[in-house]
């Protein structure tokens, strides 16, 4: 379990903050915005076991969806990393995240049910 806060950012960007409870204890933050110039999303994540990376793709809405990618060569292998958020309500969304050696080979790794907390 954990607490994921969005923020409006300048601009068109979007800010969050995560933190997790379990063991060990996870924090991260991203940002994700629009690059005018690129004509996409780009997206920034830092997180308390990773460090930061700038994602190599660019962001992009797949009909109902939103999709966050990045590829990477690690120790020789690809490494293909993808980030969904779906099932949006107004109260709600899913946000799912895969890696694998393709695309076709994505294995999920961590499906976050996000429901918004009234104060």
């Amino acid at each position: 379990t954990g607490q994921q806060t969005w923020h409006l950012g300048p601009g068109r960007a979007f800010i969050e903050e995560y933190h997790s409870a379990g063991e060990p204890e996870f924090h991260g933050h991203g940002v994700i915005w629009w690059d005018g110039k690129a004509k996409g999303f780009q997206a920034l994540w830092c997180d308390s076991s990773s460090g930061c990376i700038l994602l190599s793709e660019l962001g992009r809405w797949e009909r109902d969806r939103f999709v966050l990618s990045d590829v990477r060569d690690v120790d020789g292998q690809k490494n293909i990393f993808r980030e969904t958020f779906s099932e949006f309500t107004p109260t709600s969304f899913t946000q799912t995240l895969e890696k694998g050696p393709s695309l076709d080979k994505l294995t999920t790794i961590l499906t976050i049910r996000a429901t918004r907390i009234v104060p």
